[in-house]
């Protein structure tokens, strides 16, 4: 049930919430600021952060038509920005996973939508025949190149699609990985030998379902595992006893400066079926909308149901039957061994927002298929989860549990997610609150509950927006400099909400509400 906080909220107004999103908005596109949206370089978090900008400024823009020109800008400084983050090389944009395309194509394709493609209308350039290609011409072609990535892949013989993973792969040589349910995509490649020049996942043959870690020196790849890599921390400790940060992320810099070698660090994000990957692909291919796209959603669509729906020993299914939260990765592998690092307790809230948003966009799609009263419960219950459990004091947290130790202990991350991701998922409570807001727009059902406040969704709102107001909303502090660009963008998603409900209210007679 929903916990209402002790005392009775101070009440704000939508004029409040304006003022303070917009202040927002200010520090979160600040020019030169290298901890927000203008100075940051990490590739998927500028995708998803853009997306929550651009929710702003239809809400801004619609309060005040002057600011359409703000929206203008941002979209112009977007693309600029875009363009340095290409790679040298022909493989395309910035994006190492499958999920990088699915953010960026996701945000990108909003200028195909009514209630965002004014802010796509500057002028680029001129084509060979003379016509003008405007902004929403390149956002529109970079999100299905986004989606083709998704989809096909590469072309370089090493990246092949998110949903074609086990199909290419050595599935004799894989077998101990084989999926435990068929038609879910996959984050990354996974191949026999690993990829020298091409590092993204740092697999190697010997055990593709445990990360490892690979030194670069001398030209030279050797790989050490993580028991070795942890002893080898320690003993630089031991000797440099002065050093005063022990963190591990600056313990490995200095052992990389001292010893002339270049660690790339274990990465636990595969090989096996994500939630996050499996939502963003969901939500893009429905939304470009062509009949390739939508085959391949509704084939992801199916393994999702069947993901829920499970009911076979020693399997999770996706929500927790008590929690109603869904989980962050799949559990096990056809043959029953535990994917690693699985919690069974522990969400993102991040995974939450996407299940929304695809559930709702299939049901755009398919209005008179009989899953769509799957979908409508899937939301159901996650509402009902988040609202319930990733929160305190009737705030949303990014995750949960919500109660974090020692976040920026590398070794000790607990009880984060998973290790290593403690850099990704403080951005969970905007992701969850955009993907509430488009369900709020979308689906006269769903927005019907959120109005009448079922699972205290209403107030969950309200008391968010609040704490935005008075600098309390849950902030993640993890030492990196993130910090404020997912600060920055979890209070904009949390005030957009709020502006929308209450200006949906204020203009719709009660009793008229849908």
């Amino acid at each position: 049930m929903f916990e209402i906080p002790k005392t009775p909220p101070k009440t704000y107004t939508i004029k409040d919430y304006r003022t303070t999103a917009k202040s927002i908005y200010a520090s979160l596109t600040q020019s030169g600021d290298s901890n927000n949206f203008t100075g940051s370089e990490n590739y998927w978090q500028l995708g998803c952060v853009f997306d929550t900008l651009l929710d702003y400024m239809a809400e801004a823009v619609k309060a005040d038509p002057s600011e359409s020109s703000t929206a203008t800008q941002l979209v112009s400084a977007t693309w600029a920005k875009l363009t340095t983050l290409k790679k040298k090389e022909s493989t395309g944009y910035y994006g190492y996973w499958y999920d990088d395309y699915g953010w960026w194509g996701i945000a990108a394709n909003k200028s195909t939508m009514k209630e965002y493609s004014p802010f796509f209308k500057n002028e680029f350039k001129t084509d060979a025949n003379g016509n003008v290609i405007t902004e929403a011409d390149n956002f529109k072609d970079f999100a299905n190149y986004c989606w083709s990535t998704m989809i096909n892949g590469k072309n370089d013989g090493l990246h092949f699609g998110a949903d074609n993973v086990w199909d290419k792969c050595d599935q004799t040589f894989f077998a101990r990985v084989a999926p435990k349910f068929s038609g879910g995509v996959w984050q990354y490649d996974i191949f026999k030998e690993k990829r020298a020049a091409n590092l993204e996942d740092n697999q190697t043959n010997s055990n593709p379902s445990t990360p490892v870690n690979i030194i670069l020196k001398d030209g030279k790849y050797s790989i050490i595992s993580t028991a070795d890599l942890d002893a080898k921390v320690e003993a630089y400790k031991k000797a440099h006893p002065d050093e005063p940060d022990t963190s591990f992320g600056n313990i490995i810099s200095l052992i990389e400066n001292e010893e002339n070698e270049t660690i790339y660090t274990a990465c636990g994000l595969g090989p096996f079926q994500l939630t996050v990957v499996n939502g963003l692909y969901l939500i893009l291919g429905l939304r470009i909308g062509n009949s390739t796209s939508n085959a391949a959603s509704n084939k992801v669509f199916s393994f999702i149901k069947d993901w829920v729906n499970v009911d076979e020993k020693g399997v999770n299914p996706l929500i927790h039957k008590t929690l109603k939260l869904a989980s962050e990765r799949i559990s096990c592998y056809k043959n029953n061994d535990a994917v690693y690092n699985y919690h069974a307790d522990h969400f993102w809230g991040g995974d939450q927002g996407l299940l929304i948003g695809g559930m709702v966009d299939f049901i755009k799609n398919n209005p008179d298929n009989p899953d769509v009263k799957t979908a409508l419960d899937i939301v159901d219950q996650i509402i009902e989860g988040v609202c319930t459990n990733m929160q305190k004091d009737g705030k949303v947290y990014p995750w949960y549990p919500v109660d974090y130790v020692s976040p920026t202990d590398l070794t000790h991350p607990q009880p984060a997610p998973a290790p290593m991701e403690i850099w990704d998922y403080p951005g969970g409570s905007g992701i969850f609150m955009r993907y509430l807001l488009y369900a709020f727009k979308q689906n006269e059902s769903l927005r019907s509950d959120i109005l009448n406040n079922k699972h205290g969704v209403r107030d969950f709102i309200i008391n968010s927006a609040n704490a935005c107001q008075e600098g309390t909303l849950p902030s993640i502090q993890n030492g990196m400099a993130a910090d404020n660009l997912w600060d920055w963008q979890n209070q904009l998603a949390v005030l957009t909400m709020a502006i929308h409900l209450l200006d949906y209210e204020a203009t719709h007679p009660k009793g008229h509400l849908n």
